[in-house]
């Protein structure tokens, strides 16, 4: 983050929203501005035919403002920062928690997972695709290394360059997770198995060299942006694969990039982000392809 930059943190109330603010003034430890933002559903509904119902619409949603600000300075108190900013906005999380963060130029939003799960709700997923700044899922986490996965592209790159920087900031180790999905690969050498061992031997060769040549090329790559990185190259399926190395660690970070790619390119290429959102074992840092978010903010 710069010399003073601002951290929006989405609040519903819950202890998952409590954890995320805590993080959020760790992290910004009185360098940072910090502010709250809650969103209502939205209530008031135009009913031509039945005005009277329409005044309890609007009673409603006046007795429910009152209600969330009571519950926004009760929030603040007990995170012991009373004197935060808090905003409220009505109407589909996600959409307006984007929103807000443009207007108040947010450098980074945090949202919260539930305490009672891994999982999180669908507004996390949904901000971490449109937000145009770093989005991060806060959960309680270990206390090892900054995790990151990378697979080479240029947004990967930029995610360790930032898990680099929160590696420093934090004191921790940074390790780098390439993946390699070699299911195909791995299913067709189990099937040379049965007919061949030279073509199973030169199956296994070229998988081989393809792990050797990846970890060749993340040697190269890491250490040109974070000197002293470990590099780790593996077989697997991308999201379980840092989950599962995230677990083996206990990190504290789990860093990864994101297209924020929506509708049919979303459908074909799938998401590794949202994956490891829904179930990391710690807080997932999600850093945003800035060319992506360039052109979503140029389409609005």
């Amino acid at each position: 983050m710069g010399l003073r930059s601002r951290i929006l943190v989405a609040t519903d109330f819950r202890p998952g929203s409590e954890e995320a603010l805590r993080q959020a003034l760790a992290m910004a430890r009185g360098a940072h501005d910090v502010a709250i933002c809650h969103v209502m559903p939205e209530v008031r509904t135009v009913r031509p035919l039945f005005p009277q119902l329409q005044i309890d619409d609007s009673l409603a949603a006046v007795e429910l403002e009152a209600f969330a600000r009571e519950e926004c300075e009760r929030f603040r108190e007990r995170a012991g920062a009373p004197d935060i900013d808090a905003y409220l906005e009505s109407g589909a999380p996600h959409v307006k928690l984007v929103e807000r963060a443009r207007r108040w130029g947010a450098d980074l939003i945090v949202v919260g997972a539930p305490r009672s799960s891994r999982a999180t709700t669908g507004t996390a997923e949904n901000v971490a695709r449109h937000a145009p700044v770093p989005v991060l899922v806060a959960r309680e986490s270990g206390t090892g290394p900054v995790v990151v996965g990378c697979d080479l592209s240029e947004p990967s790159l930029r995610a360790v360059e930032a898990a680099g920087k929160q590696a420093k900031a934090m004191g921790k180790h940074l390790v780098v997770i390439y993946a390699i999905d070699a299911e195909r690969e791995l299913a067709w050498l189990g099937a040379l198995r049965r007919f061949s061992d030279v073509a199973r031997e030169t199956y296994t060769t070229r998988l081989i060299t393809k792990v050797e040549d990846a970890a060749s090329e993340l040697g190269q790559a890491i250490a040109g942006i974070v000197p002293g990185a470990q590099g780790d190259v593996e077989l697997g399926e991308p999201a379980e694969t840092l989950r599962r190395r995230a677990h083996e660690l206990n990190a504290s970070l789990l860093v990864i990039a994101t297209h924020g790619r929506t509708g049919i390119d979303y459908a074909l290429v799938g998401s590794v982000a949202e994956a490891v959102i829904e179930s990391a074992p710690t807080s997932v840092l999600v850093v945003r392809d800035i060319d992506a978010s360039a052109a979503e903010v140029a389409a609005d």
